[in-house]
């Protein structure tokens, strides 16, 4: 079924043959070739790929498309043009021992760090950092002040980054987004879900419990699920599209399933379409949807089990 969206919008539907079974997980074997990598990205009309399922990557960069495998009990994601994958160990005691592995889109190591890194950070010299959660928590009057720390991919040391400025009175972490030269900032509680809004305190997620935010290139929109609306608070159905120059909600769209990620490429919003029962590997869908991003209203459905983390489209 096609999602419920606001304002309604003709639909038109086209599928290509799924990737890899939902039902049937083989760690061992690629679940993509480099010509379904390619295919999807021609789908999705997309110059620049990074797509993962079940423990491999694929990507196509310059028209070169690659697949190779990634470990970690987590998935990987991407900050930028880079791919972070858990590398953390469980030590000779017992112990949980954190760390992280920077790649690039070819699948090379750029850096592997110690700790648990959620985004990178470039300085004025080149320099790459991870970036840790954002100290301290805090709980009190607005607007306030939060400290950044990152660790040096190229000696190891961690130093503090450029504060930031949040105006919100509860906050347990914060994640920071640069984005064409514009700086976001969200907040979230104990479940994980709380708000955005630029570093001027325009709040842009409304009464809305938010995470997931994805911006266009220019930093003009932001879409993001919104929680609690009908699944639960970690779950969501609801995608909403804001116009970040002033806050104004530009569409929304309900689907019937669940989604597991979303994002641009180019104008275009692309959103999957979850799996229609319990899967031990939940962030599998059976679908990816292609929105107009200037409604919502959805142009093209292909029906893949890869999970995209990054997509781009040339000017």
């Amino acid at each position: 079924p096609e999602p419920t969206v606001t304002p309604t919008q003709a639909t038109s539907t086209s599928t290509v043959a799924p990737a890899v079974s939902t039902t049937l997980v083989d760690r061992t074997t690629p679940a993509f070739t480099d010509a379904s990598v390619t295919q999807l990205a021609e789908q999705m009309g997309a110059t620049t790929l990074v797509v993962w399922s079940v423990g491999w990557v694929g990507t196509l960069v310059d028209g070169v498309s690659t697949v190779f495998p990634v470990q970690g009990e987590f998935g990987p994601w991407t900050v930028d043009r880079y791919l972070l994958v858990d590398a953390s160990a469980t030590g000779s005691d017992g112990t949980f021992v954190p760390a992280t592995r920077l790649l690039d889109f070819m699948g090379n190591t750029v850096c592997e760090l110690d700790d648990w890194i959620h985004d990178v950070y470039v300085d004025a010299n080149g320099e790459l950092f991870g970036v840790q959660d954002t100290e301290p928590d805090h709980d009190g009057p607005a607007p306030v002040t939060l400290t950044r720390s990152g660790t040096s991919c190229m000696t190891g040391e961690r130093i503090d980054l450029d504060p930031v400025t949040v105006f919100f009175d509860e906050v347990m972490t914060s994640q920071v987004f640069e984005v064409a030269g514009r700086t976001f900032v969200s907040v979230a509680g104990v479940e994980g879900t709380g708000s955005l809004a630029t570093d001027q305190g325009l709040l842009l997620s409304g009464d809305d419990q938010a995470a997931d935010y994805q911006f266009t290139p220019d930093g003009s929109k932001v879409v993001y699920p919104a929680f609690g609306t009908g699944f639960g608070p970690h779950v969501s159905n609801v995608l909403r599209a804001v116009d970040t120059t002033n806050g104004a909600v530009l569409w929304t769209a309900e689907f019937e399933r669940p989604l597991t990620f979303h994002g641009f490429v180019g104008t275009d919003v692309y959103v999957s379409r979850a799996i229609e029962q319990p899967d031990p590997f939940p962030s599998l869908s059976v679908a990816i949807m292609m929105l107009d991003g200037e409604t919502g209203a959805v142009e093209t459905t292909i029906d893949t089990t890869m999970r995209v983390l990054f997509a781009e489209a040339s000017a």
